[in-house]
């Protein structure tokens, strides 16, 4: 009577089993009751025209909403394939830059306004600024996001006076805005011509980082303010950083001079996922180790025995000298003067970060430790960690 029900009893469990495998199936299979409906839109296609019975009156129908082509390609340029593919997460908040609305950044002897606000924003206060402190302005371009001041005597100095160039720039980050003065002196009785040729720095880096201070002070307690203007969207030109295909390979482009760039560069690997191990600045080289879970590892998993190291086996000089020989790379680090061509360095690991000078902006690649392009998607990979990190 036991064996007979135990026997009974498997042989229940098997039947079960077996129902909870089909309704499983039954349920949440791709015909089931409850299937995933994300990826319907894949199959979705236009519907036919009503079509009205013969004998009765019709108005030409128009599409009234027309629905564009979608040209599915990242932001690289490169062509997504449908199907399998997932859409992507949302890009995370630079955390940096959400910190603060306003602040002031400084590079040597640079400074500038940084904003978490787009320039459709920045733009309207700014022209009020000038309007509240009785600045009187004699030329605006939205385009080019300037603008120019009349002239301005100081109270300490009356022998000269000052024009001011405000300009309005996009950001590093999507929806931010820099903005940057450059001052220009002249005696008081000087004719002022309708065009001035400006100079790269501010006569007076005082008087220009005195208007600088005073705009930010301003911006700074109405930037929560949603008003922006229509006109203002298109102020400050092309954007600072992008994302393209040079040299068939993924490539970063920002629009910045060559200091910062290389700073901002060198800022972004030293934050989340990497470690900035060494650099050759005039060269624009890094020498850096990445690890794209670093961050989701947490102390203890980093003590685990997982983790970067702190130091490379081998330094940047010893890896140039062993790249590999391939037509390529000789290409890619011929303005390299330490550069030569060896046998690969035995476990050398890390990634090799080159920022190189174009005619109007610097551009940044990502190459393995023997100088080699990396697959496409681990490239594009590390090229948006860093953009997201920029400065």
């Amino acid at each position: 009577m036991y064996l007979s029900y135990l026997s009974t009893f498997g042989k229940l469990s098997v039947v079960v089993a077996t129902v909870l495998c089909i309704g499983c199936s039954t349920l949440y299979g791709e015909r089931g009751v409850f299937r995933g409906k994300q990826t319907d839109y894949l199959r979705t296609g236009e519907l036919k025209p009503i079509e009205v019975p013969k004998g009765m009156n019709s108005r030409v129908l128009e599409t009234l909403y027309q629905i564009p082509d979608v040209d599915s390609r990242d932001e690289f340029g490169d062509a997504i394939v449908l199907g399998d593919y997932d859409v992507p997460r949302p890009s995370p908040i630079n955390t940096e830059k959400g910190e603060v609305g306003v602040k002031i950044q400084k590079l040597g002897d640079q400074s500038w306004i940084f904003l978490n606000a787009s320039t459709s924003q920045v733009w309207p206060r700014t022209q009020n600024f000038l309007g509240q402190y009785n600045l009187n302005v004699v030329h605006s371009d939205p385009v080019s996001g300037t603008i120019e001041t009349g002239d301005v005597i100081f109270k300490d100095d009356a022998t000269k006076k000052s024009r001011f160039r405000i300009t309005v720039e996009k950001g590093v980050h999507p929806e931010t805005s820099e903005i940057h003065i450059l001052q220009k002196e002249f005696s008081a009785d000087a004719s002022i011509p309708d065009r001035i040729d400006w100079p790269s720095e501010s006569n007076s880096s005082v008087r220009a980082n005195s208007l600088l201070n005073e705009l930010a002070g301003v911006l700074a307690k109405n930037i929560s303010n949603t008003a922006a203007s229509l006109l203002g969207q298109n102020v400050g030109g092309l954007p600072k950083v992008e994302f393209l295909q040079g040299m068939q390979e993924p490539t970063m482009r920002i629009r910045l001079f060559e200091s910062r760039a290389k700073a901002s560069v060198a800022h972004a690997l030293e934050k989340e996922s990497f470690i900035l191990w060494e650099e050759s600045v005039p060269n624009g080289l890094y020498y850096v180790g990445y690890d794209p879970e670093w961050d989701d590892k947490g102390f203890f998993g980093r003590m685990a025995g997982d983790e970067l190291p702190q130091t490379p086996e081998y330094s940047l000089q010893k890896v140039l000298k062993h790249l590999s020989a391939s037509a390529d790379v000789k290409e890619r680090f011929s303005a390299v003067p330490s550069a030569s061509y060896g046998e690969p360095l035995e476990d050398a690991i890390g990634l090799i970060i080159l920022i190189e000078k174009t005619e109007n902006a610097m551009d940044v690649v990502v190459r393995d430790v023997r100088g080699e392009k990396l697959p496409p998607a681990q490239s594009k990979q590390v090229l948006r960690v860093i953009r997201k990190n920029l400065i």
